[in-house]
């Protein structure tokens, strides 16, 4: 497989020192019951309703549920009702 791999155009392996450094997608996710504005946290919020982002990092989740009256998880999400 990994000659396979190599034999691709524009493919290099990673280094172990930068596998280290590699960050995946976050593991937390934010609920805004209400959009206040259109545009707010994407095209879905246009009509004012509700909106659950994905995949993005504590500090994200955190921040946004805080700033909007929103809730937010990252291990906790499968017991989430909101999830």
């Amino acid at each position: 497989m990994r000659k396979s791999i190599l034999n691709l155009t524009g493919i290099t392996l990673l280094s172990k020192e930068q596998m280290k450094t590699v960050e995946g997608a976050g593991t937390c996710a934010y609920y805004i019951p209400k959009c206040t504005a259109p545009g707010d946290h994407g095209p879905w919020c246009n009509d004012g309703g509700s909106s659950v982002e994905r995949a993005v990092s504590k500090e994200v989740a955190m921040a946004t549920a805080a700033a909007h009256g929103g809730n937010w998880c990252c291990s906790s999400c499968g017991s989430a009702s909101w999830y």
